[in-house]
């Protein structure tokens, strides 16, 4: 372009007042638009525009092929916005500030286009700067973001979220827009508008994987020049822990397991093994001796973290493999606890008994591995089904049963069971004989039946000691029965009644050959020292019949067996008849 034209704008301005401040801006908004805006300060009360054009071929500051035209023309901005115009043009009124308008561009590319605006201020013409309109715009790229991360060129993303990358260009031509992963050409959306000079791209990421991780450039170009701007996307993403198959190891046996891992996003990892809650801290797993009680499952966990304090994550994979111990067949339920009391039992001729075994056992033995034997004091027979004996066998346990006991049934019986892990278990069973049929086992009913029958012969045997006791105590002054006739004492026994009377035992008194039983009603039988005589003569000779045939001892007598003397008393003595 011609400086002189240039310097002509000059010298047209400092010959106008330059009372108030103005400028004038332009810019292409669509292949055959632009806009250009006139500012300033002041009260204005015309605007008018100049367009200056010259051709590429033959630039001047004058002559046939440069010109500067009164292109526009608006009148009381602050108020009517008037506008005149030979253009296609549409204008917004600013007041007290600017006019903006938007031009049809009908000019050829080969032209030089240049425009400026003046005011009238208190009826003084002010000039603006001069702007140039071109007719093409080299491709520039405005924005490239991820979302909402505006200005950021690394990105963290979290795997399995949904984003969306956008990439938008300006250019006049409008650009060709693209996108590209490292070197490699991206498929995405492209919308070029046809009423602005700006071109987009969107590429959406659904499920976004780790594969996606990657430095990304969009690309815009067009006959103008070309532009670029990258950013990096980083996918989060836990590790992979690696699968332990299924552990078998005989008790007693080491176990040494490492928790294998792949590493994630970010890479430091935290391992950790855990079995039914408890947690063990580090990626080794290790027994020096295997238990029983350390089968089960086990869980390798692996998690990484990281926070930025824009993306918050937590990743965490895990794998599970069962531990199975081995070990060898044993008795599951103590002996005490089965029916049949134990390894023996007690059986009558005819009955009926089961032996039970419950197994407990890694593995558990197949039913082929249960075998019963039948001993004698010299061999032993495997029993088989009969129509006597049946053996019912399931993994865990086995029951055989005998009925119809017969005297050859009886005797020693043994159970051989293994599972392969150790030596076979062997369990003796003793079927014995009983001499007499069981009696009937007492029930609840009849326990509490003979209690209480108890209880009342009880309480009767109390009740009649008490009443025999206050019986002989009220008896102990009144008569004595002798079997014949009441005798009433006329002194008491050694004329002592603090001393206790002796016993006198029911013996019998010999006098000739008849015999008088001295009975005790309920008290004690005491002797007197002294009896009426004469009552015991008339007693014998009514009983006689004839005092003829006996000879009357009217002298006292000592009569032995009627009760011990004491020693220094007097002699106790009957009257009646006495063998000499």
């Amino acid at each position: 372009m011609d400086n002189r034209l240039t310097y002509s704008w000059i010298i047209l301005s400092v010959l106008i007042s330059t009372k108030g401040t103005i400028r004038i801006s332009s810019y292409i908004v669509a292949h055959n638009k632009f806009n250009i805006t006139c500012q300033w300060t002041g009260l204005a009360t015309n605007v008018i525009f100049y367009r200056q054009t010259q051709t590429l071929a033959y630039p001047s500051a004058g002559g046939e092929h440069s010109r500067v035209d009164n292109v526009l023309q608006v009148t009381d901005p602050e108020n009517e916005c008037h506008i005149q115009s030979s253009l296609i043009v549409a204008c917004v009124c600013f007041k007290y500030s600017a006019v903006s308008c938007i031009i049809n561009n009908t000019l050829e590319e080969q032209l030089i286009v240049q425009w400026k605006c003046a005011i009238y201020i208190n009826g003084d013409r002010i000039f603006s700067n001069i702007t140039s309109l071109k007719t093409y715009e080299p491709a520039k790229i405005t924005t490239f973001q991820v979302d909402a991360f505006q200005g950021v060129s690394h990105v963290t993303l979290k795997e399995n979220n949904t984003a969306m990358l956008t990439c938008i260009s300006e250019g006049f031509p409008i650009p060709e827009i693209s996108l590209k992963r490292d070197t490699l050409a991206f498929g995405a959306s492209i919308v070029q508008s046809e009423i602005s000079i700006r071109s987009q791209l969107n590429k959406t990421f659904t499920n976004i994987s780790r594969q996606k991780t990657g430095k990304y450039t969009c690309v815009a170009s067009n006959e103008h020049g070309q532009s670029e701007q990258s950013l990096y996307l980083n996918i989060l993403y836990p590790p992979s822990v690696i699968r332990t198959d299924n552990v078998y190891i005989k008790e007693g046996e080491g176990l040494n397991i490492t928790c294998k891992y792949e590493p994630g996003n970010p890479p430091e990892t935290a391992v950790h093994w855990k079995k039914e809650g408890i947690i063990y801290s580090n990626k080794t797993l290790l027994y020096p001796r295997v238990a029983r009680t350390d089968a089960g499952n086990y869980s390798c966990i692996a998690t990484n973290t990281y926070d930025n304090g824009h993306t918050n994550f937590t990743g965490v994979d895990f794998q599970r493999f069962i531990l199975h111990v081995l070990f060898p067949v044993s008795r599951k339920i103590p002996v005490t606890d089965f029916s049949n009391y134990g390894n023996e039992a007690n059986i009558y001729l005819g009955g009926e008994v089961t032996f039970s075994f419950s197994a407990l056992a890694n593995p558990l033995p197949t039913s082929a591995e249960y075998v019963w034997h039948k001993c004698s004091d010299t061999n032993c027979t495997e029993i088989t089904n009969s129509s006597r004996s049946y053996i019912e066998t399931y993994r865990d346990f086995s029951n055989l049963t005998v009925v119809n006991i017969t005297e050859s049934d009886y005797g020693m019986y043994i159970l051989q069971v293994g599972n392969g892990i150790g030596k076979p278990h062997t369990e003796v069973y003793f079927l014995k004989r009983l001499s007499s049929l069981p009696t009937k086992p007492m029930t609840n009913m009849t326990v509490i039946g003979l209690l209480a029958g108890l209880s009342g012969t009880l309480i009767l045997v109390i009740i009649f000691v008490l009443a025999e006791y206050v019986h002989r105590h009220l008896t102990q002054t009144e008569t004595i029965d002798v079997g014949c006739q009441s005798v009433v004492p006329t002194t008491s026994y050694n004329d002592d009644t603090t001393v206790k009377l002796p016993f006198v035992p029911l013996d019998r008194l010999d006098v000739q050959g008849e015999a008088i039983a001295l009975y005790s009603s309920a008290a004690q039988l005491e002797i007197y020292s002294q009896i009426d005589l004469q009552l015991v003569e008339e007693m014998i000779s009514r009983n006689d019949g004839s005092t003829n045939e006996t000879q009357l001892v009217t002298e006292p007598i000592r009569c032995n067996g009627v009760g011990p003397p004491e020693p220094d008393d007097e002699p106790q003595y009957i009257v009646g008849r006495c063998g000499r």
